[in-house]
């Protein structure tokens, strides 16, 4: 079905406030499902994977490994990145913004390219970011590198092939984040380019013609994922009582 972005925000904010997400973060969430899936990244798609598992397997409490002034390391516990990535974002702007520069870590953590949202909301605060990860795609390791400058809107986006049999990034599926105010992150920025093959390339302009597509077209979701958002939305349902139509809540409540 094609639905516009508002309702996919909607639901899914609804829906990830069914699955026990704390306040605040069920909409941080739904907003970077959605920003995915407004660029042609498929966050529906990857949404659809996270599901299973959000529904199926117990959250352990994230906690920080370690933290100095412009330094910061979350271990995430095997949660989705849905969990902590607003937490990472911020820790990361709020040391930059002290510091001049910061480095925050995520390691244990899955749907790591939802990161890329909350990186452009950063950049509209001003802030220069750049993320990278390693995701095990048999045979290869694939390196993504997300960046963009203070305040625009869209980010590039780079992916290499790794060649790297022993790779500690990849094991311990993390994340990096970078962040400064002062100056733009490299784009083409890799440790060892002699090691690594540049598979494609995505720039601000992509971006931002996908999106211009979707407020026109809008966004193209399957209906098994829609029907499922709207299961879990419902738990958040309460029993109807005078006080609870007084404040909006009950079935049928927008």
């Amino acid at each position: 079905m094609r639905v516009s972005q508002n309702e996919l925000t909607g639901l899914c904010r609804r829906a990830f406030e069914g699955l026990g997400f704390p306040p605040g973060d069920h909409e941080d969430a739904a907003d970077m499902v959605v920003w995915l899936e407004q660029h042609g990244l498929g966050g529906v798609d990857t949404l659809r994977w996270a599901l299973t598992r959000l529904t199926s397997e117990p959250r352990n409490a994230m906690k920080r490994s370690f933290e100095d002034s412009s330094l910061g390391v979350i271990d995430a516990t095997g949660n989705s990145i849905l969990l902590c990535g607003s937490l990472a974002a911020d820790l990361a702007y709020a040391k930059a913004r002290r510091k001049g520069l910061s480095v925050v870590k995520v390691h244990d953590c899955y749907n790591r390219k939802l990161m890329m949202g909350y990186l452009a909301r950063c950049a509209r605060r001003g802030m220069n970011l750049m993320a990278f990860w390693r995701n095990s795609e048999d045979p290869v390791v694939v390196e993504q590198v997300v960046s963009i400058r203070a305040y625009e809107d869209y980010p590039t986006l780079l992916l290499y092939q790794i060649e790297d049999e022993d790779d500690t990034l990849t094991r311990n599926r993390s994340v990096t984040l970078i962040a400064s105010p002062h100056f733009s992150m490299l784009q083409s920025l890799h440790p060892d380019p002699d090691a690594a093959t540049l598979l494609q390339v995505v720039r601000p302009e992509d971006f931002e013609r996908q999106s211009n597509r979707v407020w026109e077209d809008g966004l193209q979701v399957e209906d098994d994922v829609w029907f499922r958002l709207k299961e879990l939305s419902g738990r958040t349902l309460v029993e109807a009582t005078e006080e609870s139509r007084n404040r909006g809540a009950g079935e049928g409540a927008e």
